[in-house]
């Protein structure tokens, strides 16, 4: 039933009841109006609404049916032209109606309902705040449209009035941007992603759990803040609510800021476009410097009697260090390729763009030196780094090697040591390492190998070469002692190793993936459920880098590749298909599709919005 007829139907009746008092059939009225388009004809009698019209509030729906061959597109109909009394007299004639339904409960009932449907809502909020309290079914009219169309509308949870603009199902883990997964890209037919931003529509209310759904809301409907229900697969609408295991909200007002809904949001302000992830520390290395020199103390302490050696050699090596540590040591050189070697004086930036070396070192207690090297094009086959000198201990004491691997998320670090110990004098404790992150740095090292390594006391000149291209690898060098002559044991490289690959790994902004100022992030409060419960949906191996308790909207995995949800939490891991949803823009690989993993895709993705209530 059209907008005008019902109208016609209110007038009627409150003219009869104004006229001759109260009838509960309406059909038996006689309505003065006629509507002049051929959807009403002249002179035309309105009776009850007709039987296969929608009501305003109906039951569930039954099992969704196939999808159907699109139609084309039909012509823009013409406006409903009523030869009624103009807008004053329209809300005048309401107004009466109001006054005369006030004591009777069945007539406003009634009136209730047909009013509704000739002005209807334009969000669930306008609703809960007319007064319906009643989760379910209804027809709303956005500001911006000419038709009614049915949404869901949650009355209860944080004050009601939310409406259920879109959901996301997946019918199918194994499948890869296939039937179904309408938020990537189904079967790889559509513009990838373009569900987000688009005017399409799918699905609908009452099959939000069995199959991804989005309406005319989601692009069309003002709002401040969303909500998301996480439900089991399958469950009738009319029970989401208390079958859902998680539900969580945004009370900050976001949207208002972002064009008031997601589709604008993603459109306008975080596209869903692929980027450069290219890593390159070149530049950074003497900032990552200081922060190594702002841990030093914290490594100090696990080499119990550290010696602090003195720097008396100028900037190009320890001459002595004190108590005859060195008889002209710790002299350190670069060479990359061919070129002939580099003495590397202290405390003094290299840098070299063509293969992006980027060098630097600390005279600080340990000494400390970082190279970065780019090598993006891999264009140079090697790179290496040496330290040379005599050690005080003139062949006396006693020398070690030793090599192992520390680890810290998606950082891994493998380190060459070598000692002198046993003298009267110092130790000494020379300890080469490099890191490579895969997943973020997309490193890449062939070969590592020892070059001219010493076995003596006396002179010990050491070194450490990367082969096969290397790129994308940060290489290092730190000098460690004790005092009384006593060996630096490996726990205590590796303990003094973990806490340098904690300090840079902690560096914002050298991953890929870790782009937090690239992203939209808004804290939740929890309607159901907590932290815990959202972590489980996350695979243990990326929790650590999971924070529950925020959506993030547009988070980049490794390759550039953008997810547009991130429900319940916001993550630094570079794998977010496990995390993450809607990955449609990289149709080649095992990321297309809604979810990337099962046990986030055990439910349903529910998403609400509703304007500042």
């Amino acid at each position: 039933m059209n907008s005008c007829t019902i109208l016609i139907v209110i007038l009627s009746v409150a003219s009869n009841i104004l006229a001759s008092g109260y009838s509960s059939n309406p059909a038996s009225l006689t309505p003065p109006y006629t509507c002049t388009t051929t959807i009403c004809q002249p002179g035309a009698s309105v009776g009850s609404p007709p039987t296969n019209e929608s009501s305003l509030k109906r039951g569930r729906d039954g099992k969704r049916g196939p999808v159907g061959i699109k139609g084309e597109k039909g012509d823009k109909g013409d406006p409903c032209q009523c030869n009624v009394a103009d807008e004053e007299e329209i809300a005048k004639m309401r107004r009466k109606m109001e006054e005369m339904t006030t004591e009777n409960e069945e007539m406003r009932e009634m009136f209730s309902e047909l009013k509704l449907l000739a002005f209807p809502p334009q969000s669930c909020l306008q609703l809960r705040q007319e007064g319906v309290n009643e989760s379910g079914i209804y027809g709303i009219k956005t500001q911006n449209r000419s038709q009614v169309f049915e949404v869901f509308c949650d009355m209860e949870s944080a004050g009601g009035g939310w409406t259920l603009v879109a959901s996301i199902h997946e019918n199918n883990i194994g499948g890869k941007c296939t039937l179904g997964d309408m938020w990537s890209s189904e079967q790889k037919n559509h513009t990838p992603s373009g569900n987000w931003v688009n005017y399409n529509t799918f699905g609908s209310a009452g099959a939000a759990t069995s199959a991804d759904y989005k309406n005319e809301a989601f692009y069309n409907l003002q709002a401040s803040d969303i909500m998301i229900w996480h439900v089991p697969n399958d469950v009738e609408i009319l029970e989401a609510s208390q079958r859902a295991t998680i539900k969580y909200f945004t009370d900050t007002s976001f949207l208002s800021n972002f064009g008031e809904n997601l589709a604008t949001l993603f459109r306008d302000h975080y596209p869903l476009k692929n980027v450069d992830t290219t890593v390159s520390l070149y530049g950074q290395v003497h900032s990552m410097i200081r922060s190594l020199n702002s841990t030093a103390p914290r490594i100090r302490n696990v080499v119990p009697g550290f010696f602090n050696y003195a720097y008396d050699g100028g900037d190009l090596q320890i001459s002595d260090g004190g108590n005859d540590m060195y008889d002209g040591g710790n002299k350190l050189s670069y060479q990359i390729g061919n070129q002939p070697a580099t003495r590397i004086r202290y405390n003094i930036n290299y840098k070299n763009s063509t293969p992006g070396i980027d060098l630097f070192t600390a005279t600080s207690y340990p000494f400390n030196l970082l190279m970065w090297i780019g090598n993006e094009n891999k264009e140079v086959s090697s790179f290496s780094l040496k330290a040379e000198g005599d050690a005080g201990a003139d062949g006396g004491g006693s020398s070690n090697t030793r090599s192992g691997t520390v680890s810290s998320g998606e950082y891994t670090l493998l380190y060459h040591a070598f000692s002198v110990y046993g003298a009267s004098d110092p130790s000494i404790c020379k300890v080469f390492y490099y890191i490579v992150n895969t997943e973020e740095w997309n490193s890449e090292v062939s070969s590592v190998t020892r070059s001219q390594w010493s076995s003596g006391t006396s002179t010990i000149n050491h070194g450490i070469v990367l082969s096969g291209h290397p790129k994308s690898t940060l290489v290092g060098y730190t000098l460690l002692s004790k005092a009384s002559a006593v060996e630096v044991i490996d726990s205590e490289i590796q303990a003094a190793l973990t806490k340098i690959l904690e300090t840079i790994s902690g560096i914002g902004g050298l991953s890929s993936c870790d782009r937090i100022n690239t992203t939209l992030t808004q804290p939740v409060q929890y309607l159901k459920g907590n932290d815990r419960l959202v972590l489980n949906n996350v695979p243990a191996a990326l929790r650590s880098t999971s924070t529950p308790g925020f959506i993030q909207f547009r988070a980049y995995d490794k390759k550039g590749f953008p997810y547009p949800l991130c429900p319940g939490v916001k993550t630094k891991s570079c794998n977010r298909r496990s995390v993450c949803l809607g990955g449609g823009l990289d149709t080649e690989s095992d990321s297309c599709g809604d979810f990337g993993d099962e046990t986030l895709a055990r439910s349903s993705i529910l998403i609400f919005t509703r304007n500042s209530v």
